[in-house]
């Protein structure tokens, strides 16, 4: 039997399925250029250089607009036509967002990643703070001077941290990435999931490619088993597994996601990796950092070498406690890494613009972890496709269609 949106999903294949991090690729020899000057110290706010494969994303919001118009004049089932005409408008946003890379407009950026992810909140951050200050005192350990200022200025405490995490110390040997290549093919294997597990020297992480069926490992990648076993349920458990089942329910739009669905996506992937691995903390760095280049803590926004600063400490904690990262270099190219995240998308590293889309992994986390534990919904429901189990629009649409029954 054909799902409900057969023929608009191979038409929506064609033109509406990516995502805006794929193409904030920056020219490799400035961002190495940008690197190299940050860490030795002769600048402060890198400036990146973003090349973006314009005429194909023009070919991208010509179909995508076409494609609408189709859809909203002849789609009879108006549960579906609706879902469709929001989902592509979604995606037109983040088309909107790309050219305001492109243009190096800065705060046409700014405001378009709020628009798609939305703003930190005072709360969250603060808990995350307290989460990290939490951990620090049970593990005697006394963070930097940054965390700390933090901390006293804005009075948080290990009370207003989050009770849900420890950190432990990975188990079990190191494996390389033809091991870890392995692991991932038996548990697509079990699964029952045609896929494909490649090892690409072009990957700095884990990538799940949805359009080629496949999971990309870097190729000088190696890890603890316990946090490879961690990873698993995070890829194959939740990322692929969502997108398999809505492939083969009856709105295959579920497949690729709801507008709106990365929060679940992410919260529900780091929630089962938390079972099986507890040398991380989900997005919670991010997150603050987020809030600090926004200026919401502390009433200035900081800019990239105030972040970077935050991340070092951040990292020198997590290594202290877990052993992971495991050197100071490590330290560094982490914290690198994390906070070109922050601004990623921004050309001059503007003070007060950076990207919000971080924001979904802790947020994400604790929305999850909230309705898995109030017990509403059943690990198979929340896996039938990229949805999202806290937004009620999300669920009378996939009651009416008959996909979702409570």
């Amino acid at each position: 039997m054909s799902a409900l949106d057969e023929i608009w999903f191979e038409k929506f294949k064609a033109v509406g399925i990516f995502d805006d991090i794929t193409f904030l690729k920056t020219d490799n020899k400035n961002y190495q250029e940008q690197r190299t000057l940050f860490l030795s110290g002769q600048i402060e706010q890198p400036k990146f250089i973003y090349q973006l494969p314009i005429e194909r994303l023009a070919t991208y919001r010509l179909g995508l607009t076409q494609l609408r118009t189709e859809i909203e004049t002849t789609e009879k089932n108006a549960t579906v036509r609706s879902i469709y005409l929001a989902k592509i408008d979604y995606q037109l946003l983040k088309l909107d967002l790309l050219k305001s890379v492109h243009e190096a407009d800065d705060t046409q950026f700014g405001s378009l990643s709020k628009r798609l992810y939305g703003v930190p909140s005072k709360a969250e951050a603060v808990m995350a703070l307290g989460t990290i200050i939490k951990i620090a005192e049970e593990h005697n350990f006394s963070l930097g001077p940054i965390i700390s200022g933090l901390q006293r200025t804005l009075s948080v405490t290990a009370l207003d941290g989050s009770s849900d995490f420890t950190l432990a110390k990975p188990t079990g040997k190191k494996i390389n990435a033809t091991e870890i290549k392995v692991v991932f093919e038996k548990r697509l294997k079990d699964l029952e999931i045609d896929w494909k597990v490649e090892i690409d020297d072009s990957v700095v992480s884990i990538v799940v490619s949805y359009e080629k069926g496949s999971i990309c490992i870097p190729e000088n990648r190696s890890d603890f088993e316990s946090v490879i076993v961690g990873l698993l349920e995070h890829e194959i458990g939740v990322h692929v597994t969502r997108y398999v089942r809505g492939l083969a329910s009856n709105l295959k739009l579920l497949a690729v996601g709801f507008p709106n669905y990365l929060e679940s996506d992410e919260g529900l992937a780091a929630y089962y990796e938390l079972q099986k691995n507890q040398t991380h903390i989900p997005g919670l760095s991010r997150y603050v950092a987020i809030a600090l280049a926004s200026g919401l803590l502390d009433n200035k926004q900081w800019n990239f070498r105030e972040i970077y600063g935050f991340f070092i400490e951040y990292f020198t904690f997590l290594s202290q406690v877990t052993g992971r990262p495991s050197s100071q270099t490590d330290i560094q190219d982490i914290a690198w890494l994390r906070s070109f995240r922050v601004f990623r998308g921004v050309s001059s590293v503007t003070s007060g613009t950076c990207a919000y889309r971080d924001l979904a992994y802790w947020r994400g986390y604790l929305k999850m972890s909230k309705i898995i534990k109030a017990g509403h919904f059943t690990k198979e429901q929340l896996l039938l496709g990229k949805y999202d189990p806290t937004n009620d629009e999300n669920l009378s649409i996939l009651r009416e269609l008959n996909i979702l029954n409570i």
